[in-house]
């Protein structure tokens, strides 16, 4: 049983080890073998997935106890303000779920940075906005795609292989919520193959590769131009950060980025439990309707975004103009959620 700080905590050590590992992996990386980093990054991705699974088959089967119309008043009152369950059982298990999203965290960090640097260098600068477009739609619609999963897995004891009295409507009853993460953990692994065959650049990329080494030069110290080994990588290392902290687009792009994630967090996070608690239903239906709502929304927002971008070769001063006047129509609509069923 976990408080929602507890929850909070978990599920934050993931986007804490990005946060932390994401600059130093997207600037090396990014000077490397970009497609075997990626390949790398699905192998951590997995065996996190699979660390985060583990607690089930470490620490016993689950014991559901008596049902909560045997106890009195008083303490059913005491187990649902239960802080914390102090027993070195739950602790171990609760430092495995932490390691796991640690894990799962460093293998996340290249997929958002070294994959989309790879694109900018192998597709012509006409087409980029595009590609990137497709490739951030399924990580925009992943973690909704991920509810449908979990309300799967939900709807599903958790010791699948034990009978149980218990029904899925019973406030005892617990899912089988490491099933998604075997499931992505055996398929993070196998979806690296492909990318670790993958050579450093395409056949037809060079000439992108011209054009980009012809605005390097223009902004980096000439002396630098021709120079990739690894003691000049660290040399600039400082110059790259010190140029990006000065630069006012990026650091306001930075921070209109930031408060849309920590609104998606929120939502991703706590969504599901918003909808079982106001609308009264089990964690697997919560999950198909927060689940069926994110994917329509985020596949019409970016399919639009995609559209608009390419088809009214949008740049510059009107991207941004664009995303002011979504983000002024979308923050009246997030009070919304302020509305309640007493």
């Amino acid at each position: 049983r976990f408080t929602s700080t507890a929850a909070a905590l978990m599920t934050s050590s993931f986007d804490f080890t990005v946060v932390l590992s994401i600059v130093f992996i997207s600037y090396f990386g990014g000077k490397s073998h970009k497609p075997r980093w990626l390949g790398i990054s699905f192998i951590i991705l997995g065996i996190g997935a699979l660390v985060f699974a583990s607690p089930q088959f470490l620490f016993g089967r689950y014991e559901a106890g008596s049902t909560v119309s045997e106890f009195s008043n008083e303490e059913c009152n005491e187990v649902l303000n239960a802080t914390s369950d102090c027993s070195p059982a739950n602790s171990a298990a609760y430092a495995f779920l932490i390691i796991g999203q640690i894990i799962m965290g460093i293998g996340s960090a290249p997929l958002y940075t070294v994959a989309t640097a790879y694109l900018d260098e192998i597709v012509h600068p006409k087409y980029v906005s595009l590609h990137v477009g497709a490739y951030l739609l399924p990580t925009i619609i992943g973690p909704v795609i991920g509810f449908g999963l979990a309300s799967g897995s939900l709807s599903v004891y958790v010791d699948p292989w034990i009978d149980t009295h218990l029904e899925e409507g019973d406030p005892l009853w617990v899912g089988a919520w490491w099933l998604g993460y075997i499931i992505i953990g055996v398929l993070s692994i196998l979806f690296s193959i492909p990318f670790l065959m993958y050579p450093k650049w395409l056949p037809d990329s060079y000439l992108v590769r011209e054009e980009r080494a012809k605005e390097m030069a223009k902004i980096y110290p000439q002396k630098y131009a021709n120079e990739d080994n690894l003691t000049i990588i660290v040399k600039l290392f400082p110059l790259q950060i010190k140029r990006l902290l000065m630069n006012p687009s990026f650091m306001f792009g930075s921070f209109a980025l930031a408060v849309i994630f920590l609104v998606k967090e929120g939502v991703v996070t706590f969504g599901p439990k918003y909808v079982e608690v106001q609308f009264g239903v089990t964690a697997s239906v919560a999950g198909i309707i927060a689940g069926g709502i994110g994917i329509t929304a985020a596949v019409f927002g970016v399919l639009t975004g995609i559209a608009l971008l390419y088809l009214a070769k949008l740049k510059g001063r009107k991207v941004v103009v664009l995303f002011f006047i979504v983000s002024a129509i979308c923050v009246p609509g997030s009070t919304l959620f302020l509305i309640n069923c007493s």
